[in-house]
């Protein structure tokens, strides 16, 4: 199992940490009157109910359907939420370890300047 140093490229089903439960709270104010956002468990793991969130939002903003949060799914929120998903994520205590999907670890860190 690889350990990477870098910010999650995209996460899909499966993927889990902290950073999932930032996505989900996204999510869930972009689209407070979605019926699937109620049925949301902030529990770190990108399960149903977050693929469901995500397939919706790209649906809405016009962007390939994959149900996976990958770049051109968050350019979509940044242009039309200004919702910076790493910046989000670096200000959040217990962002460093993330779990692909494939059970791959990326341990992320901010860099000192």
């Amino acid at each position: 199992m690889a350990v990477l140093i870098e910010f999650p490229r995209e996460m899909k089903k499966g993927s889990k940490g902290p950073h999932i439960t930032v996505l989900q709270s996204f999510l869930c104010g972009a689209f407070p009157a979605s019926p699937i956002a109620g049925q949301m468990v902030y529990d770190e793991e990108f399960g149903e109910v977050t693929e469901e969130l995500v397939r919706e939002f790209q649906v809405r903003s016009q962007v390939s359907v994959s149900c996976v949060w990958d770049m051109p799914t968050r350019g979509a929120a940044r242009r039309d939420y200004n919702f910076d998903f790493e910046a989000a994520c670096n200000g959040i205590q217990g962002t460093t370890v993330f779990v692909q999907a494939d059970g791959t670890k990326i341990h992320w860190g901010r860099t000192r300047g």
